[in-house]
């Protein structure tokens, strides 16, 4: 935006020196014996002068359009990456519950002579009830669409 404002501000002091030029030149010709009283007429520095406020016009309306388009997408992907973090975050904690519970799965069955076959199937219980509320917590966190979806 701050570039849009220097070649707008930049194209104004042009045009007005440019301009003020003109007119200097303009009161240092001596008036002709006689002359005719001037009308206004449209010169060249009439048009040049049109073109660089048009000019001037279009490219602050495009700075400000590209601003908002610019402030828009990245909303939208704050937005993408809070509710990516969210899903990542109850999808990690689940996965951890698990990973914890094969741990002492293993332990269990690994021990030879300590464990007992109700503490053995005690922990495949354990095990596959944490793998069921790993599964159920990924249901209830879906990853959210793809940005190029979501923020178009």
């Amino acid at each position: 935006m701050l570039e849009t404002a220097a070649w707008t501000l930049a194209g104004f002091a042009g045009g007005y020196a440019v301009g003020r030029a003109s007119v200097r030149l303009a009161r240092d010709r001596p008036p002709g014996v006689g002359a005719p009283a001037r009308r206004w007429t449209l010169t060249r520095q009439h048009i040049l002068g049109v073109i660089v406020l048009a000019l001037a016009v279009a490219t602050i309306a495009q700075g400000v359009a590209f601003n908002r388009a610019t402030h828009n997408l990245v909303q939208c992907q704050a937005a993408y990456n809070a509710s990516f973090a969210e899903a990542l975050e109850a999808r990690t904690r689940s996965a951890n519950q698990a990973q914890r519970s094969l741990d002492e799965l293993i332990r269990t069955l690994v021990s030879d002579k300590t464990s007992t076959r109700h503490q053995r199937v005690q922990a495949v219980r354990h095990y596959l009830d944490s793998r069921a509320k790993a599964e159920a917590e990924k249901r209830d966190n879906p990853y959210p669409p793809p940005p190029q979806r979501l923020c178009e």
